[in-house]
């Protein structure tokens, strides 16, 4: 294939919305290296746009992130066809142990891997370890009972695991640097580590905590009816993706010894101050939208067109943005637990139940067959 040839295959990419582009090429990840100037030159007249050596420098994005920014995604469409595409090895994530009544998308399920997007649900007095690790990093989640989680994002720098209801105790080892980051969603919250211990829980009442074991963890309030949008329409309404910003940078880092709790009833009231953003996006032809992974071109500028309707001018949007920031942000409350409650509450959490002692205990019997029990003693039943 001859310059001219990829450069006709680039100008094809670009022709079409990310969204619609094949699942193969959306999946894939990709190195961006140095570009020739001729390609780049090339490029930058194709978009309308200055060049921005800025968008050239070498790192790994994910393919839906390059995607969804214009500029970007001509770059990124540009590097797929001039350099090729590689897939990077992802680290599954492992059953590692589950106890009572597991499920994977309403089915039984006792080993095997997660895959992004489906679901486990963990029933009364059950239980579920789940373990990812590479070379520079340790994931594990304790699922506790009663819960239900997904795990939208499973990649090989960033993990994102969803909870919808119940408790999620989560560890985060790192072994060398860039490690893998964990992000741990519910509707009302986000938390982001790179190596740590911490858990998050869900209550009845839409209350979402975080108590921090070990090592520092960041929280933010986050809004699922915005958040869970597809990302080419909130990058390219502007409306959305300021009020977004404003969801993004209200964090707190909650180190060791301390808690936030994002209480339901106080984000409800938040949201009571922004009843014309919150009305917009509880159309059904926007709502609709959310947490769907093929979504049209014309499905999104329709979107597009009803949210800038109802923001006509700069004055509106500007007063939407300042109601946003008034609503949202300041960051979540930190509050320092005292230490023997944490301590307990761990415990608690880390506590295995009586099944999986047993297997942990046959398994060190395995490593001593001569039957040293003492070794084995930690985990007798």
């Amino acid at each position: 294939m001859n310059d001219s040839q990829r450069e006709e295959l680039a100008r094809r990419l670009l022709e079409q919305a990310p969204a619609s582009w094949p699942e193969e090429l959306r999946a894939l990840r990709m190195d961006l290296r140095a570009m020739p100037e001729g390609l780049r030159s090339k490029l930058a007249a194709m978009h309308g746009q200055k060049e921005s050596r800025a968008s050239f420098k070498t790192k790994v994005i994910r393919w839906p992130v390059a995607a969804a920014v214009s500029f970007s995604g001509a770059i990124a469409a540009a590097l797929v066809v001039y350099f090729g595409v590689f897939r990077v090895d992802v680290p599954p994530m492992r059953i590692v142990f589950s106890d009572g009544d597991t499920r994977k998308e309403g089915q039984p399920v006792k080993t095997g891997t997660l895959g992004e997007h489906e679901r486990i649900t963990v029933g009364d007095a059950s239980s579920l370890v789940l373990g990812s690790a590479d070379k520079k990093t340790e994931i594990g989640l304790r699922v506790r009972a009663n819960s239900e989680l997904t795990l939208p994002v499973l990649q090989a720098d960033l993990v994102e695991a969803r909870l919808v209801r119940g408790i999620v105790l989560s560890q985060l080892s790192r072994k060398d640097s860039p490690a893998r980051a964990l992000l741990i969603s519910t509707h009302n919250a986000q938390t982001r580590v790179t190596g740590t211990v911490f858990s998050v829980d869900v209550s009845r009442s839409s209350d979402t905590s975080l108590s921090t074991f070990e090592g520092t963890v960041s929280i933010r309030r986050r809004w699922s009816d915005l958040e869970d949008l597809p990302e080419n329409l909130l990058h390219r309404s502007e409306i959305l993706s300021q009020s977004r910003d404003v969801f993004l940078k209200a964090s707190a880092s909650v180190p060791a010894g301390s808690r936030v709790v994002v209480s339901g009833m106080d984000f409800e009231r938040r949201l009571g101050a922004i009843p014309h953003l919150r009305k917009i996006l509880s159309d059904p032809r926007i709502s609709a939208l959310r947490g769907r992974l093929k979504v049209s071109d014309s499905e999104v500028e329709t979107a597009k067109k009803i949210i800038e309707s109802n923001f006509p001018g700069p004055r509106e949007r500007e007063e939407n943005l300042r109601l946003v920031e008034t609503a949202f942000g300041q960051p979540p409350e930190v509050a320092v637990v005292p230490a023997e409650d944490l301590s307990a509450m761990r415990q608690s959490l880390e506590q295995p139940s009586e099944a999986e002692r047993k297997v942990r205990y046959e398994a060190l019997l395995k490593q001593n067959p001569a039957g040293d029990r003492e070794t084995a003693h930690g985990c007798d039943p």
